[in-house]
């Protein structure tokens, strides 16, 4: 047995560090087999499904709650205490969901609450030249009466072209609001629904943002097995 065989044998008798790798690769997932991990559109379909109160998740306005949440954190515009509280305290189960509505991603609609939240969804894809100036200006004009809010999604938060209007969110906020909502309803919402949620956290961890663990796991292996 040469060298390169004596050391893929070390390598494959370190169970501990297989089953890990397994762990993170080994799983059925919808989303791999309908092909949809990197495709954007899908994703703002999936976001949409989540944001509408009215869904069969059962979730009703949970994941709103917890978006609005870390949308609040991360404003870059000083708000007032009361307004911040007031925000936190409504109840979003009246949101109409639009998609591609005048080509915004995503819109969620309160009637109610008299405000709107205006997603862009950007993964792959980059900010055309004042594509965010026309959305502002269409929502203006539609929605002159409404609180309105400008919410940049990319994978790792980057920057838009108006960073004083749009807010920098990413696919990590997405993942923390769906791994809170998973701790706090597993015992009530259907176990289905959780089983989907997790398969979609999964696949954002995996292909859409960095994972941590998975990198530390990858070094540690190259470390030991080089």
């Amino acid at each position: 047995m040469d060298n390169d065989e004596k050391l893929l044998v070390e390598f494959l008798k370190d169970v501990d560090i297989l089953n890990e790798i397994e762990a993170n690769v080994d799983n059925f997932n919808v989303f791999e087999i309908l092909g949809t991990i990197n495709t954007e559109i899908r994703h703002s379909n999936m976001l949409a499904w989540l944001f509408n109160p009215n869904e069969v998740h059962g979730l009703n306005d949970l994941f709103i709650k917890k978006f609005i949440e870390i949308f609040l954190n991360k404003s870059v515009v000083e708000m007032d205490d009361s307004f911040v509280l007031e925000m936190l305290l409504k109840d979003f189960d009246d949101v109409i969901v639009r998609r591609e509505w005048n080509h915004i991603d995503i819109l969620l609609i309160s009637e109610v609450n008299k405000v709107i939240f205006a997603i862009e969804n950007k993964i792959w894809s980059k900010e055309s030249k004042g594509q965010l100036n026309r959305y502002q200006h269409v929502l203006e004009s539609e929605f002159f009466d409404y609180e309105k809010n400008y919410i940049f999604l990319t994978p790792e938060a980057e920057d838009s072209s108006d960073i004083d209007t749009w807010i920098s969110m990413s696919y990590i906020d997405i993942i923390t609001c769906l791994e809170n909502i998973v701790s706090m309803k597993k015992e009530i919402i259907n176990p289905k629904v959780i089983s989907f949620i997790n398969q979609y956290i999964d696949i954002l961890r995996r292909y859409i943002v960095k994972d941590e663990n998975l990198e530390k796991l990858c070094t540690e292996i190259y470390f030991k097995h080089k």
